[in-house]
């Protein structure tokens, strides 16, 4: 009798503290449309760097310890690979709306292409060439309303 006891105490510990043995990694949030419209170049910057930080805590945490054991008696360690593919995907996200944001705001080394006024030529040809004449533009044929199938008709008809 005790044995059994003994048996179902010791089950009931297992399940309860494997239970509690997943770990938690955290999450990060989505970039909010007020920090996308806002932060300078420099905010973005160090916001990047939080989340370079936080993929390594991850990936800290990640590794095997005594937690994993525990929660590896209780879900096989499932929970533990699902909380950190959770947290990497919250990370990627944030990642990916920060670099979209970074880019919007032309921050970095983007270069800007330079756009020199146009010379004498490019505003009047007559003034560079007095016997310059344009030429007037072909105008296509009006498509007509069957255009699009004439070309895409199938063969054979």
């Amino acid at each position: 009798m005790k044995r059994v006891e003994f048996v179902i105490a010791s089950v009931l510990m297992a399940a309860a503290l494997s239970g509690c043995a997943t770990k938690r990694y955290g999450r990060l949030q989505p970039v909010t449309s007020y920090e996308t419209l806002n932060y300078s170049c420099e905010q973005i910057r160090i916001e990047l760097s939080k989340v370079d930080a936080f993929d390594r805590q991850v990936e800290q945490q990640a590794k095997f310890s005594g937690m994993s054991i525990a929660s590896f008696l209780g879900d096989f360690g499932i929970g533990n690979v699902i909380e950190r593919n959770e947290a990497k995907r919250t990370s990627v996200e944030r990642r990916a709306q920060l670099q979209g944001a970074f880019a919007a705001k032309r921050c970095g080394d983007v270069e800007i292409p330079r756009v020199e006024a146009p010379g004498p030529a490019a505003i009047a040809p007559s003034a560079v060439n007095p016997g310059y004449q344009p030429s007037k533009p072909e105008t296509p044929p009006a498509a007509s309303v069957n255009s699009w199938w004439e070309a895409h008709k199938p063969k054979g008809e």
